[in-house]
Formats: C-alpha cells, structure tokens, sequence
C-alpha cells in the first residue's frame, strides 16, 4: 500500500513539473493544460488586429467553473485598454452564467463586449478561434490575463505578453489595378452635426479648486485640451457651438457633502479658465456641474484590474453597503487598510476629473481646405469630403504600398456606411493586402455595388470560378457593367466552366465567402 501511495505521489510531481514548463507565465498554484497558439497581433494604421488559437484538453476548468481570456493593450500613455475578452464555461456553468449576465442591474465590465461563450467539455481536445479589431494608439504593448471564476471568486491564473508587428504588406506578384476596382462616391452630408468629449485630469492641492496652469503636471494636460478646443472655440466661420456641458467629478475619501461641493466649486472654475481663455464661449449656456463622488467609475477601475486586493471583498462591500451607510468606513478597515491604500494611490487620482461634452455644427470645405483638415482634425470632414481628399492624394500616386490608406479613416469615422467598406477593400487590393480587402468585403458581401471588388479579391487568390461568379453578378450593377465586362476578359485563358454562368444566381454569398 505505501509503495502505491508513494508512485501515486511521484507521478503527480511528474505531471505537475511537465505542465509548469508550459510557455505561459503561471500566475496562481493551478496547472496549466491549455496553449496559444498561431498568436498574431499586427497594428495596421491605429488599429490593432488580434487572433489566436486556445487548445484546451484533460480537466482545465471544471464543469462549474469560468475561463477568461482577456486581452489588454498597454497604451505608451499608461492606461489599459482592454480588448474583447474570450469566455469559456464549463458544461454545467453556461446556463447560470447567460442567467447571471441577463439579471445583472449594474454596469458591468464584461456587459457591453461580451461574446457568446463556448463550452468546454473537458472529455476531448478542443480548439478556439479568437479574433477582434479595435482602433488604439500605436507603440504600445499587449498582454492576455487569464483569470478562472467559479460560483464565489474570480482567481487570476496566467498572464501572457504577445509581440505586436506592423503590418508590412506582402509583396505579391500581381496586385489589382485602380482601374478594376470599384470605388464609389459616399451621399453628400447636408448638415454636418458633430460632437466631442474630453476628459480632463487637472491636479489640484488638497481641498483647493482654483485651476493652476504650473501645478505638478497641468501644463501638459491643459496645452491638450487647448488643442482640441481651439478649433471649435475660435473659428466661428467654420464651427458653430450647439452647446456645451461640464460635469465635475470626485474621488471618495473625506465627506460626500465636501466632495459634492468640491467637485461642483473645480467644474465652475474649470468654466470660468475658459471662458477666460476663450471670450467666444459666453454667448453659449454653458452649465457646469458637480457630480459628486464617482463610485461608479471606482468600481469600473475595480473591475479593469486583476491586482486589485481582496478584490471580491472589496466588492461586496461597494454592492452591500450604502454610500451613507458606511461603506467607506468599511472599505478602510478591510485587511487592515491595505486596499484602501491601493485604491487611495491608484485609483483615486483617475476619479478627480472633469468630463466636457460639446456639440457643433461644422460648415463644408473647399477640396484645398479639406487636405489640410484631413491632417488635423478628420473627423470634421463629411464622409464625401474624405472621398475628395483621398482621390486628389492617390491619383497619380506610383508608391503601391501606401496607395489609399485615407479610405481606412473613412472606415473609422463613417463604420455603418457600406459605401466606406467597398472604398477600403478597393484600396486595399490595389495595395495587394488581402486580409484587409476580405476584412471589408466580408460586411457588405451581399452589397451588390462590392461584387466587382469580389471578384477581383478572388481572382487574386487565383479562385476563377469564384471570381467569374461575382463579376458576372456585377454585370447587372447599374455602373459596374463596363468593368466587370473588363475583368472578365482577364480569365479568358482560365479554361472556367460553362457551368459558372449557372451558378452566378444560385450560390449564396454566404457560401462563396
């Protein structure tokens, strides 16, 4: 009998150590029976583009318990942005995790980006798709944080730092022509209706609420939001306010009625730096008002970071005990005040802010103005002006690699319209940039104006069949006949079957993508 025990030891070490060399960094004492695979973080523009592969086998959750895999990008300024987390649930947890999500009254970290989870079975191996797209700045770094949740705590397990590339377009032996895409002219913006918010992190001495320029780091911070409101404040000919809004915000230590005061006496003064500044500003209502305490955004902090102590603890307190109820109290003499302390260094300065919501109308520009508003502030510019300036830019432009990367900040700024797909993919295959061309072309595939664009991706992938089925479907599109008529004539020596011309309305695009 000690001789079994004694084996049944050894080989539990032995599997132990062999999982512990796993490429992961093991954060908790659980092994890890998972891997990232076929990792690939690229930042194309300011927009970094994430996809791996999870492998998961043997027990690495059990039946009850959650998975979290959540990227975050560390911007070069310090803040964490978090990506769309991937979520998988043990067989038995899904249900009570989709009631969970739908009874849940407050906001929630996960709520607005959650994905549909996935359920692990743990009787097999199985393998994850994980994919996302979400516009950062760039020079910054990325790194996936593992945590496990069963029905009472969430445990951080692992963490992993991904590389992040540039996207370097692949050099190809054949790219399309600008004269076989199809590039389309957006609708004209009658009245061009904007709006901006900023957020303001200004340094004050304690208790104070006057707005000093040379106080700790305030210069810098002020001289930003100068340059975002200098435009709209002094160019009366060109923006016209509809109004504007300051809403003052505190962070919680000292009394609710000080801090309501406090952040109500920074958000007029804030107002009054910059009606200062700006003497255009007084013919505008221009309410400025204190909100208090920002225990919402505290516990939005909470949830964001996985060093947090006693992390549920601390938010139980916040979810049982009421602001005039003592919570604070409570908060402070949890663990001996350790994360109070935490929160007091990391968290509380993040709430002392004020946040600025403004609203204007934006007059057109002349195709000279519009170059040079592209380069300062784009998103004043209607969807066609885009389309001006990136035509006047490419041209004559000889220099592929770069060929229409203006149609891209269509994208971003104009992300419902169609019309800014079609123009990015068209741009993106005369570049030779696939992935981004099947990026675009996959939203607005059963938009019959990107059937063109369909067959040209498809022919550079070398799938004639595919290629001749979109481009006989563009010949019907009102504007798309002489081209798709071009571009058929590239696969007369493709031997493509007869049969294609039957399928043209039977396939679904669906089936073709």
């Amino acid at each position: 009998m000690k001789l079994f025990y004694r084996i049944l030891i050894l080989w539990i070490l032995l599997l132990t150590s062999a999982y512990g060399q796993h490429a992961i960094q093991n954060t908790s004492s659980r092994a890890l029976r998972f891997d990232i695979t076929a990792k690939k973080a690229v930042m194309r523009a300011d927009t970094l583009h994430l996809s791996y592969d999870l492998t998961m086998s043997g027990r690495v959750i059990s039946p009850h318990e959650i998975l979290y895999l959540c990227p975050v990008y560390h911007r070069p300024d310090g803040e964490r942005c978090r990506l769309r987390p991937m979520i998988i649930c043990g067989s038995s947890r899904m249900p009570y995790y989709k009631r969970q999500e739908a009874l849940r009254g407050r906001r929630h970290y996960w709520e607005e980006r959650n994905p549909e989870p996935q359920i692990y079975y743990g009787q097999r191996m199985q393998v994850f798709h994980y994919g996302t797209s979400q516009t950062v700045p760039p020079g910054g770094s990325l790194r996936i944080e593992l945590f496990v949740e069963d029905c009472c705590d969430r445990v951080a397990v692992a963490t992993e730092d991904i590389p992040v590339t540039s996207f370097q377009p692949v050099a190809r032996p054949r790219r399309a022509e600008a004269s076989q895409v199809s590039f389309v002219r957006p609708r004209r913006e009658e009245v061009k209706m904007r709006s901006e918010r900023l957020t303001v992190r200004i340094d004050y001495p304690v208790n104070q609420y006057q707005v000093l320029a040379g106080f700790a780091g305030n210069a810098g911070e002020l001289e930003r939001i100068h340059k975002a409101l200098r435009p709209l404040l002094t160019q009366p000919d060109t923006y016209q306010i509809g109004s504007a809004v300051i809403r003052g915000y505190a962070s919680p230590e000292g009394t609710f009625d000080g801090n309501m005061q406090l952040s109500q006496r920074r958000a007029e003064e804030f107002r009054n730096y910059l009606t200062a500044l700006y003497p255009h500003m007084y013919r505008h209502s221009f309410p400025a008002t204190g909100m208090g305490e920002d225990w919402d955004g505290l516990r939005h902090l909470i949830e964001e970071d996985g060093d947090m102590p006693q992390y549920d603890r601390v938010l139980s307190i916040m979810d049982r005990v009421g602001i005039h109820a003592g919570r604070e109290k409570q908060l402070m003499d949890l663990g001996g005040g350790e994360p109070y302390r935490y929160m007091l260094r990391i968290y509380f300065p993040r709430l002392r802010r004020m946040e600025m919501e403004l609203s204007y109308s934006v007059r057109s520009f002349e195709s000279h103005e519009a170059v040079d508003v592209f380069d300062a502030r784009p998103q004043d510019l209607s969807h066609e002006e885009i389309f001006e300036v990136a035509y006047r830019r490419n041209a004559d432009r000889t220099d592929r690699t770069s060929f229409g990367l203006e149609y891209e900040v269509a994208v971003r700024y104009f992300p419902q319209d169609p019309v800014a797909r079609i123009n990015a993919a068209s741009a993106a295959l005369v570049r030779g940039d696939l992935d981004a061309a099947r990026e675009h072309l996959l939203p607005v595939r059963t938009d019959p104006r990107a059937y063109n664009d369909l067959g040209v991706y498809y022919w550079l992938r070398d799938d004639y069949t595919r290629a001749e089925i979109y481009w006989r479907r563009a010949l019907k599109v009102s504007g798309e006949e002489r081209r798709a008529a071009s571009n058929l004539r590239l696969l007369s020596d493709k031997g493509v079957s007869e049969q294609v011309r039957l399928m043209v309305s039977e396939v679904s695009d669906a089936d073709l993508m």
